[in-house]
């Protein structure tokens, strides 16, 4: 029961995390959710342009008395600009009996021109006299056909174009405006001068429709409609996938994961928020639909096109979270997002011409069209628009969503009605969402880490196989060179396979880590063995690339070791049962901040205070204690995109905290921050530590100088030391500086100061190191402390003869035992590998040195020298 509470504490956690994003990224939200009302106006607004375009013409109309329309013949041609034209052309026949003059009499005041014979392509009797109208240009309109005037009274033929013109944005009948005016004025030329000889004969005619009622055809809604509908119910899903890729990009999920999130937690909150944006962005697409009236919304039940609306939402979810598995950037989600925006509308157009559901279509292609669910969306679009084409149309009722295609057969495929699509939609949203979750595991998560593709056959995923302590201290990758290392996994090697000890909070037991470099391995943690105690702040320090941020990885489940094991309170990190039980102990802050940019430090800490499973009275409480701890006090309501890199870390600093966790590890916690806020957050830390184990990871010497109770260092994937900082210094720092000061005025040739420099390489054999006009330093090996006692009394009695004013002692720093922990890593490497650097000597001869190499040495010209090295910001020679 404890475990259901937690799962629903956690997605309630993560959904008000999303409803708070969804409202601070508020014009998103708002293109999210009212983009419908944009596509419904476009469809209103293109329809009421339809029905103005069409609303003269007489099809569309009721026409119980008709009015006649008067033909005067044949029209005149507009010419184009710069162009002439031609309204009507002859073409003489052999022994033709008409004359131009003729001609003329039959078309007066219009331009006639005698063409040569056989120039033009339509089909003519070659004994025949033809005529041509042209108008607009030079097209061929109509052609008569005349036999000789003998036989006139016999033979007329006509042909006519049935190319169509647009004039002033109407469509012209080629019939009505060449054909009948050609017909008109031959049919008055062969009565007045073949039958009645009668110059003065004239005819008028009108054309008439019959009277009819209007013809009703399906609105521009029921046609275009659905393109605009895909393309609205399209749009969430571009944001959808873009929402789900940014927190994988930011690692939140793993850092989440890391604090005792549960995966099932993270995916329900997902879906459960997606769900809910789906339904809301649908139920408002319907309900604007019926706001403007239009038959497809008014006439098909509002249950239907809801449930169509949201279940088609809901596949595109599915599809959206498979597709989010295999990408690792926002912005590729974007580009693939309208990527699959643009195939949608390329199959729009292939359902809309019927393939593959047309009662015509392909119906095994049906089935493969179908897994994508634009396809089947548009089918559906189809059959709702053609259901409520006309007035007369009565839609889809709820009890119809199935049987409709049975009723209407010939109007729709039965096989894939609204109904079964609607069993295709949420059949797809589970597949595609199991799909994407099991890509989530098998494919390289941010970390780079991936499971094994039958991870979820294997007992220890459902929790059915209890974690057992198993420890090799057999296996060892380099050998500890140390005393002190040597120490510590003597110590940690005699409780192989059993328990830790009491007093322990963490034990590691040759925790190892491989990669893959160029096809060969490269162990990045090479089988450390040692202990962290209760009540004690561990700094762990070493070079880049030493180790220590994958050791961390490790111990916090973000990486799964590749051999070896790490106690944590008992539990077992090399499980996936023992590990979840040190996700509940443990708290986190990450190198880089992995935080929403869009939520303010009290939300960040009230969030995780629900996931870190705080008792709910006690959440807010909690939060406000660890903003005052860490001085967020007036910036606790700013988002954290408007915080410096100093105020992100101390608020990921305060999240480690939350919930008291029993285990904190900081991984450089203080980078960014100016001087007070970090002695500030040493405070924190120094005051966490008393009641529980912190692992300190810093590049910051005086920082692991003033908060390690013990410190160990890293080098090359090996602990290399381990021990107080006293100690460290002692055995690996360069002794001790000692400065002398004889007055203001000291010169290397005054015979007190040459005395003084003779005593030390007499005593210590070292020579002065720095000499400036007050002080000479002079760095003085580890020695027994007589010989130094005895020394000092030495320089006390000849203080007036040497003319000594002042002596400083101090301890080598914490700097320098890393520096020479760092430089003799380097050493043991080169040497192992046999690598030389070239040293150009001051003769100008270079020469090739073993890398590390401090011997004195002669090169091949006789000259004697010796190299100092030193080493770069990542620890190398």
């Amino acid at each position: 029961m404890d475990g259901l509470v937690t799962i629903a504490r956690q997605i309630s956690a993560l959904t008000y995390k999303n409803l708070v994003l969804a409202k601070r990224n508020y014009t998103s939200t708002f293109l999210r959710i009212f983009a419908s009302l944009f596509f419904i106006l476009l469809i209103y607004l293109c329809n009421e342009g339809i029905k103005a375009r069409f609303s003269q013409e007489s099809s569309v109309k009721d026409v119980p008395d008709p009015v006649p329309t008067e033909k005067h013949g044949i029209p005149d041609c507009i010419p184009k600009v710069e162009k002439g034209c031609v309204t009507f052309s002859y073409a003489p026949a052999p022994n033709n009996e008409l004359s131009v003059y003729q001609l003329e009499g039959c078309l007066p005041c219009v331009p006639v021109s005698q063409l040569p014979d056989g120039q033009c392509d339509i089909d003519s009797n070659p004994a025949s006299v033809f005529a041509v109208s042209l108008t607009r240009g030079t097209r061929y309109r109509v052609v008569r056909h005349a036999a000789r005037c003998s036989e006139c009274t016999r033979s007329v033929q006509l042909q006519n174009g049935t190319s169509a013109d647009v004039v002033r944005g109407e469509w012209t009948s080629p019939y009505m405006e060449y054909t009948v005016p050609m017909q008109l004025v031959a049919h008055r030329e062969i009565a007045k001068n073949v039958f009645l000889k009668d110059e003065n004969f004239k005819v008028q005619i009108a054309i008439q429709e019959f009277a009819h009622p209007a013809f009703v055809v399906s609105t521009f809604e029921g046609q275009i409609a659905p393109l605009f509908l895909l393309a609205c119910s399209m749009f969430p899903f571009v944001i959808q996938m873009n929402e789900i890729v940014a927190e994988k990009e930011l690692k939140l999920r793993q850092v989440l994961s890391a604090m005792g999130l549960k995966d099932f937690s993270y995916w329900m909150s997902w879906h459960l928020f997606q769900s809910f944006m789906a339904l809301l962005y649908s139920f408002l697409l319907v309900l604007f639909g019926m706001a403007f009236q239009f038959r497809l919304f008014l006439k098909n039940d509002f249950g239907i096109l809801l449930i169509t609306f949201w279940m088609f939402g809901q596949s595109m979810i599915g599809l959206a979270f498979l597709l989010g598995s295999f990408l690792r950037r926002a912005a590729q989600a974007v580009t693939v997002g309208f990527a699959v925006f643009l195939i949608a509308f390329i199959f729009y157009f292939v359902v809309v011409f019927g393939f593959p559901y047309g009662l015509g279509g392909d119906r095994a292609a049906e089935p493969l069209f179908s897994f994508f669910p634009p396809s089947l969306f548009v089918k559906n679009l189809a059959d709702l628009g053609a259901l409520t084409a006309t007035d007369k149309d009565l839609g889809i009722r709820f009890s119809e969503a199935y049987s409709y295609c049975t009723i209407n057969p010939n109007q729709c495929n039965p096989s894939y009605s609204v109904g079964t699509s609607w069993s295709w939609y949420i059949g797809l949203y589970v597949l595609y969402s199991l799909v994407g979750l099991y890509l989530e595991n098998v494919l390289p998560d941010a970390m780079g880490v991936k499971k094994a593709p039958w991870y979820f056959l294997t007992p220890a995923y459902w929790g059915f196989t209890e974690a057992h302590i198993h420890d090799d201290p057999t296996f060892v990758i380099e050998e500890s060179t140390d005393e002190d290392v040597l120490a510590e996994e003597a110590s940690v090697k005699a409780r192989a396979n059993e328990e830790m000890k009491e007093e322990a909070a963490i034990e590691i037991r040759g925790l190892k880590q491989t990669f893959k470099r160029g096809g060969k391995p490269f162990h990045a943690v090479k089988a450390p063995w040692f202990a962290v105690a209760k009540n004690q702040l561990f700094a762990l320090l070493g070079p880049n690339g030493a180790g220590k941020t994958t050791t961390i990885n490790m111990l916090t489940g973000f990486l799964p070791p590749t051999a070896g094991n790490a106690l944590v309170f008992g539990n077992t990190v090399a499980h996936p049962s023992g590990m979840n039980r040190v996700k509940r102990v443990i708290g986190i802050c990450p190198q880089f901040d992995i935080l929403w940019e869009r939520l303010t430090a009290r939300e960040h800490l009230i969030i995780f205070a629900i996931i870190k499973g705080i008792k709910p009275d006690s959440v807010y409480h909690e939060a406000d204690k660890r903003i005052e701890e860490v001085r967020l006090n007036d910036a606790a309501n700013q988002i954290a995109g408007s915080f410096s890199g100093g105020m992100k870390r101390r608020l990921s600093v305060a999240v480690s905290l939350i919930g008291n966790p029993s285990v904190v590890y900081l991984d450089e916690p203080t980078t960014g921050m100016d001087p007070i806020n970090r002695r500030h957050v040493w405070d924190v830390i120094e005051a966490a530590k008393q009641d529980r184990c912190v692992v300190l990871t810093t590049h910051s010497m005086e920082e692991a100088d003033i908060l390690g109770d013990r410190i160990g260092i890293m080098a090359k994937g090996r602990l290399r030391c381990i021990g107080s900082s006293v100690r460290l210094k002692s055995r690996f720092g360069g002794g001790y500086r000692i400065s002398v000061s004889c007055g203001d005025n000291m010169t290397k040739s005054l015979p007190h100061c040459i005395k003084i420099k003779e005593m030390f390489r007499k005593t210590f054999k070292v020579e002065v190191v720095e000499e400036s006009k007050t002080y000479m330093h002079f760095n003085v090996p580890n020695t027994d402390d007589a010989t130094l006692q005895s020394f000092f009394e030495q320089l006390e009695s000849s203080r007036e003869s040497l003319c000594i004013v002042d002596v400083q002692l101090s301890m080598s720093t914490l700097e320098d035992v890393f520096l020479n922990i760092a430089k003799q890593s380097e050493k043991e490497e080169a040497l192992s590998m046999n690598r030389t650097a070239n040293v150009t000597l001051k003769t100008g001869e270079v020469v090739g040195v073993l890398l590390g190499n401090e011997d004195e040495l002669v090169s091949p010209a006789g000259v004697t020298f010796k190299v100092k090295w030193g080493t770069d910001e990542d620890g190398n020679l």
